[in-house]
């Protein structure tokens, strides 16, 4: 009965004194559709012309690929003209239509300012035109971009630093002491032996409250971070890097989160310039070139079945110069060839960033005939 009265309730339907269903109409409270008014031939006629213009005033909508396009054009341009380089690392330029305008045979290149462009051709800087042509000769060890009609260039061996301007003419505004030359070694020599079972080179050990340690711990050099942190630490190698050379790393990672990277610092003049050769417990790998003011990147994080996985997985990093390339192995395979870089300075070592812990051992470097 229940039931019945609840139907009851909701559809209308009542029971009367002798307890008989007697159904009750009661009106829909919902409003009854009114068809619209039919309007006149003439204004849907007039409706339909204007719906039409309008059709045509708009302006055809983009795909998704041409708006990726315009704002890339739009990005990276100086002077109309971009940086741009193929897969053996040589850079030229291109113009904001997308036509390639400067060959891409230069080693190095830096943006366009006031009508020039530093760029480096067979170890050497120079300066060109919009339009590929050499203004002022390959012969600078560094070279900036110009500022006011002037730029400032080094000679090789920081012997002079020197303003010059669009002519190529040279103003001295700095000498230094010069710097002797590295001998070329005459025979295959190991510069640096270090298995890290004493502390021969003055590796830190420490241990912060903040959560970051270093320690050597069965002969070799541990990195833990319980925080998000960059570490890199390394010591002096006096050596020719312009002549062939290999240096190599044993890491091993041992715990922290999937991120974190780790692995060999070379030719750095301290904490915030020189060569990153990294790799991630994931299976990837990068190249980058840091200096104080920019970080390039070489080679992007790129996944390699060279590298070992998992805990205490045991990858051995090395970067070999031949001629003008380097080349750069995980676990003696090769993983990719660049061009050679001149050394900021002369510190190798390790690093390590992120929530984690890794281990290093054998670091060697040894000069090539």
């Amino acid at each position: 009965m229940a039931f019945i009265s609840s139907v009851n309730a909701q559809s209308g339907w009542k029971t009367d004194k002798d307890g008989h269903l007697k159904y009750e109409y009661k009106p829909s409270s919902t409003p009854a559709y009114k068809s619209p008014a039919k309007s006149p031939a003439s204004d849907n006629k007039s409706t339909t012309v204007n719906n039409s213009e309008k059709e045509k005033e708009k302006p055809k909508e983009k795909t998704r690929s041409e708006l990726i396009e315009e704002e890339e054009r739009k990005e990276g341009f100086y002077e109309d003209r971009k940086i741009v380089r193929n897969y053996n690392y040589q850079y030229g330029y291109v113009a904001s239509d997308g036509r390639l305008v400067i060959e891409k045979i230069y080693t190095d290149a830096k943006n366009f300012s006031e009508g020039l462009a530093a760029v480096q051709l067979d170890g050497n800087w120079g300066y060109i035109n919009d339009y590929g042509r050499t203004i002022i000769p390959f012969k600078y060890y560094s070279a900036g971009s110009f500022k006011d009609g002037k730029a400032v260039v080094y000679e090789k061996y920081a012997v002079k630093t020197m303003e010059i301007d669009k002519n190529g003419e040279e103003i001295i505004i700095k000498v230094e002491e010069a710097i002797t030359k590295p001998e070329i070694p005459a025979a295959p020599a190991v510069l640096l032996n270090e298995n890290f079972s004493v502390r021969t080179n003055d590796w830190p050990v420490f241990a912060t409250a903040g959560g970051t340690s270093a320690s050597i711990i069965d002969g070799r050099y541990v990195l833990g971070n319980l925080i998000d942190f960059n570490t890199q630490w390394y010591t002096s190698v006096p050596m020719y890097s312009e002549s062939n050379f290999t240096i190599s790393l044993s890491t091993r990672y041992l715990s922290g989160n999937a991120t974190g990277n780790y692995g060999l610092l070379f030719g750095a003049e301290g904490m915030h310039s020189g060569y990153r050769f990294e790799i991630c417990k994931n299976g990837t790998y990068k190249i980058t070139n840091v200096t104080s003011d920019n970080k390039e990147t070489l080679k992007n994080w790129t996944l390699s079945p060279a590298i070992k996985k998992g805990p205490n997985a045991e990858n051995l990093l090395s970067v070999k110069r031949k001629g003008l390339k380097w080349i750069f192995l995980i676990n003696s395979q090769p993983v990719i060839t660049l061009p050679a870089h001149p050394f900021y300075g002369d510190k190798i070592g390790v690093l390590m960033s992120g929530i984690q812990e890794a281990s290093f051992d054998n670091l060697k470097v040894k000069s090539e005939l």
